[in-house]
């Protein structure tokens, strides 16, 4: 399939007659390209593999989901007693409505032209940046709504996972932060001059800090606010929010004019749907510093 898709670009999907296309005009992207893309961003830094991400089929719906909190003991049975009903476990339900985001790729016409592999591997270079860079926002804006807690120093960090992250939510925490953030942290040091981060013993390429992996991304990707102030995102991501993939990835053509057409570029819109939701708030504190 990925053979006569690249054909079909080559011809800007005119007299396409063997790709799949979706109910907006747009042409869907291989199934074996999507999945190089999400291998793309599976190997990249990316908070889209830090949180739960739910597959759906529908525009809009919702699903039932417990939370790690809403636990219930059994009742106490003795020999030929009639058991006793207990409560029946607390599900919420998470409504999503999946929207479309866009992106223009623009290629040479000398590119159209060169072999499958080279208009492959930049389209799934672009596919896979440009997604991480929409889905790093949407989950950032949704973690963002939550109420700041200020930090000073390496011991408002300590403080945040001993005293205000429940002890289900301690397993799997992890600490994300900027560069900037990064840089703040890795420059504190104990009262013998000693640094706080350290190098993860068992992968010796992750970060850690009090045992916490840390998780460092770029300051576009995850920015200071508007008054400087550094994010630092502790806690257990994947029960914080949701990302509801339509994983319907599409392509078509693009209207050429202006300068594209006499540098004899061609472009292409891309649409991929998803939608971001909060889940349980209780599993992460947003910590800020400001310099």
């Amino acid at each position: 399939m990925s053979k006569e898709f690249f054909n079909a670009m080559r011809l800007n999907f005119k007299n396409t007659m063997n790709i799949e296309s979706d109910e907006s005009g747009g042409y869907l992207i291989p199934k074996d390209i999507q999945t190089k893309v999400r291998t793309f961003k599976e190997n990249n830094v990316a908070l889209e593999n830090l949180v739960t991400v739910i597959p759906v089929s529908t525009q809009s719906g919702s699903i039932a989901r417990r939370k790690k909190t809403a636990r219930i003991s059994f009742n106490k049975a003795t020999e030929g007693s009639r058991i006793q009903d207990i409560p029946t476990p607390q599900f919420a339900r998470v409504d999503y409505d999946i929207e479309k985001y866009t992106g223009i790729l623009k290629v040479s016409n000398e590119l159209l032209e060169d072999s499958d592999e080279s208009l492959e591997r930049v389209l799934i270079d672009w596919l896979g940046n440009d997604s991480i860079a929409t889905r790093n926002k949407l989950i950032f804006d949704v973690l963002n709504s939550k109420d700041k807690t200020p930090l000073t120093s390496a011991a408002d960090i300590k403080n945040i996972i001993n005293e205000n992250l429940k002890p289900v939510f301690k397993r799997n925490a992890i600490i994300v932060t900027n560069q900037d953030g990064y840089k703040w942290l890795d420059n504190l040091s104990d009262s013998n001059g000693r640094g706080f981060i350290e190098i993860d013993p068992v992968t010796s390429e992750s970060k850690l800090f009090n045992k916490y992996t840390i998780k460092e991304f770029d300051n576009d990707d995850l920015p200071n606010d508007t008054s400087g102030n550094i994010p630092f995102i502790i806690g257990d991501l994947k029960e914080s929010c949701i990302l509801f993939d339509r994983e319907q990835m599409t392509i078509r053509e693009s209207t050429i004019s202006g300068e594209d057409f006499f540098m004899d570029i061609s472009a292409f819109k891309v649409r991929e749907r998803e939608c971001v939701r909060l889940w349980d708030e209780e599993a992460f504190i947003y910590g800020q510093v400001t310099l």
